[in-house]
């Protein structure tokens, strides 16, 4: 129940924030996000990380280069995952 509870959180707060669709996960604890930017994944993961204090890893990690996705581990606390998503949406701002 905590980590649905997390999970719905993170993904509800990411949601909010126009150019970012993250898809809630089927069981698993971390989160594909889809940002609507022209960087690679990569690249993208390296500026939100540099600018924005958020470490997500790049899809291209896992072989995956058409989209700029970044996954997210929800094994965190809430007040990690609150954080996170506060500066992920301040990055877009």
């Amino acid at each position: 129940q905590r980590y649905e509870a997390r999970r719905d959180m993170f993904i509800g707060e990411l949601n909010k924030i126009n150019g970012v669709e993250a898809m809630v996960p089927e069981g698993a604890f971390y989160a594909w996000v889809k940002f609507d930017t022209e960087l690679t994944s990569a690249e993208f993961a390296e500026e939100l990380l540099v600018k924005g204090g958020v470490c997500g890893v790049p899809a291209s990690a896992f072989g995956e280069n058409k989209y700029p996705y970044l996954r997210f581990s929800m094994a965190s606390s809430d007040e990690d995952l609150a954080e996170a998503a506060k500066r992920i949406k301040a990055f877009f701002k």
